[in-house]
């Protein structure tokens, strides 16, 4: 199998490079052959991703879950559908953990040197047209992430000041809501479409999550600021259940604000301005070196 090895040097503040001399290391051991590129700015993942896919079996990201998602939507441009291996090294690694990458990186290319390769779903988002192997969050926790890149703070430390002062300043936002063909008309703190139980940093905040079921996780957050900050540790930590937290699994959804609202996907800050998402899942649409 041939394999491209896509590196972003900027993932976890330089985590990337320190760990590719031992990358390097095991995969001479296993006699393993790749070739390397390295991302030079952002977004450059995608079209490196692009442009590969037709020449290559596997693309091994080192990076964060903003790389591999980089690498995803280039991939869902091309008819050729290369897998898609993880040696993480960003600041929250949220699918990492999903598929189970092993923190040791000699196992970690151990499993990539001998593949196991399992079909994943995607959530997408139409317009703008963009994909998450992930999550997508509209409310707090963009807002989280849009002041974060404001500050210029890096590291998972650097979620802790932007996320005292998101919580201070909190509003609830006014949706409505279509899933299952119901309509709902509700305020919301935040709601995050998932395909996986874990969000950056280590945070679980959709236990019941599968990344093959065909279903978008859907969770919605009714609570106001003081009771998410009186439950925070419990929720974002544990995934423990509240009665202000609503569960829903669909196909597709549809998402109507009438102000702005803040949205990221797999911990990327999308600055729009549009008012109306539909977001839908792709069943089994990439392929991903399997783990577990």
């Amino acid at each position: 199998m041939k394999s491209l090895m896509i590196v972003n040097p900027a993932s976890g503040a330089g985590n990337s490079l320190k760990k590719m001399p031992q990358i390097k290391h095991c995969f001479e051991q296993l006699k393993y052959k790749y070739d390397l590129i390295f991302t030079t700015k952002k977004r450059n993942g995608k079209s490196i991703a692009k442009n590969a896919a037709s020449k290559y079996d596997i693309l091994i990201v080192v990076g964060g879950d903003g790389t591999i998602n980089e690498v995803i939507n280039g991939i869902m441009l091309s008819k050729k559908k290369p897998a898609i291996a993880i040696i993480p090294s960003g600041t929250g690694n949220a699918y990492a953990a999903t598929i189970a990458v092993p923190g040791n990186i000699k196992k970690a290319c151990e499993k990539i040197a001998n593949p196991k390769i399992k079909k994943v779903d995607v959530v997408h988002l139409k317009k703008p047209s963009i994909n998450a192997i992930a999550f997508f969050g509209f409310g707090f926790d963009a807002n989280v992430l849009s002041l974060r890149n404001w500050m210029n703070i890096s590291g998972t430390k650097g979620y802790i000041l932007p996320f005292l002062w998101t919580l201070f300043k909190s509003i609830k936002y006014n949706v409505k809501l279509e899933i299952n063909n119901k309509k709902l008309r509700t305020k919301i703190l935040q709601i995050v479409i998932s395909n996986s139980p874990y969000y950056g940093g280590g945070l679980y905040l959709c236990p019941n999550a599968k990344v093959d079921d065909g279903l978008l996780d859907i969770t919605v957050y009714n609570l106001n600021r003081i009771e998410f900050a009186k439950n925070c540790m419990g929720i974002l930590w544990k995934g423990i259940k509240h009665k202000k937290i609503k569960y829903y699994k669909a196909k597709s959804m549809k998402i109507k604000v009438k102000h702005k609202i803040p949205v990221q996907y797999d911990g990327q800050f999308l600055d729009t301005k549009r008012r109306t998402f539909n977001l839908e899942i792709l069943p089994k649409a990439i392929n991903v070196v399997w783990f577990k």
